[in-house]
């Protein structure tokens, strides 16, 4: 059991390569009460999940470097954890029906807070 297990908080899995937008949404979340793991890449994201028991969403950005990419990373979570919520991003791509696991959902950059936190507390608490 790793040390995350024991949080108190919702945990969210933030995947997003830039920096900056990783934390903004970082920011955003604890701000809302959540803990979040941060991954750069969606490889580290597939480790946080793995090792950590009770995440309750993934918010992933789409285009992300390494082998796995952000649609592939939302396709592999919602097949293994059926019971994550995912979250996907992305500011270049369009979404396309049967882009996305039919359990995942799509918010566009650039998201107001907003929009994010009404999306997430909708996946999160219902």
């Amino acid at each position: 059991m790793s040390e995350n297990d024991a949080s108190p908080l919702p945990i969210v899995v933030v995947a997003e390569d830039d920096f900056l937008l990783r934390m903004l949404a970082t920011d955003i979340l604890t701000d809302q009460g959540y803990a979040v793991l941060e991954a750069e890449s969606a490889e580290v994201a597939l480790m946080m999940l793995e090792s950590t028991s009770n995440v309750r969403l993934l918010f992933t950005d789409v285009q992300m470097p390494g082998a796995l990419d952000g649609m592939e990373l939302a396709r592999r979570v919602c097949e293994r954890w059926p019971l994550v919520p995912v979250l996907v991003t992305s500011g270049q791509r369009r979404i396309r029906p049967g882009d996305l696991p039919d359990s995942a959902r799509f918010l566009a950059k650039p998201y107001r807070q907003e929009d994010l936190v009404a999306v997430i507390d909708n996946l999160i608490r219902g």
